[in-house]
């Protein structure tokens, strides 16, 4: 932005000041970056309970994961990605329990985990009444844990994931 000022007797004065306007890392929004910045704190805090909850997402669609990540980094989530059944099975054997895990049905076949409904299956018989769901695009199917069906909004997966949080913190006993 440019301002010019002048005065009789006095010299012109100019005052050049950058643009509020930056380009962002996603690409996408057009909105002038001190008002993009409080929209975002408003909807994180809407959203977001506690920092650092950890989710496991097993997914072979590395875009989706990056958008999931993208999604719930911001409001407060600590994301973990697996493209693969064995790895996300050795991943919660390791780093487990999580607050949730989000499989897709289908991804990259292991030698031991072949699909999400095995996954779960197996993280059960580990960690009884651990939270998960199952996304997948096929549209009747139905499974011991919640299923969203793809492509889904932001609000669904959020709405489950606030549930097992707020369990957490529910006194015991």
């Amino acid at each position: 932005m440019v301002r010019c000022s002048a005065s009789p007797g006095r010299p012109s004065a100019f005052e050049l000041s950058p643009p509020i306007f930056r380009v962002p890392r996603d690409g996408y929004s057009h909105v002038p970056d001190d008002q993009s910045w409080s929209l975002q704190n408003r909807m994180n805090r809407q959203t977001s309970t506690v920092r650092n909850h950890r989710i496991l997402i097993v997914d072979d669609d590395d875009v989706l994961r990056r958008w999931l990540r993208a999604q719930l980094g911001p409001r407060g989530f600590e994301v973990w990605e697996e493209s693969q059944g064995d790895e996300a099975l050795c991943a919660y054997e390791r780093n487990g329990p999580w607050c949730f895990v989000l499989s897709d049905l289908y991804f990259y076949r292991g030698e031991r985990i072949k699909n999400g409904l095995e996954l779960v299956h197996a993280i059960t018989v580990m960690t009884p009444g651990q939270g998960m769901a199952i996304h997948t695009s096929e549209k009747d199917f139905q499974a011991t844990v919640p299923v969203l069906i793809k492509p889904y909004p932001i609000g669904r997966l959020l709405r489950l994931l606030r549930e097992p949080l707020q369990s957490l913190a529910l006194p015991l006993g």
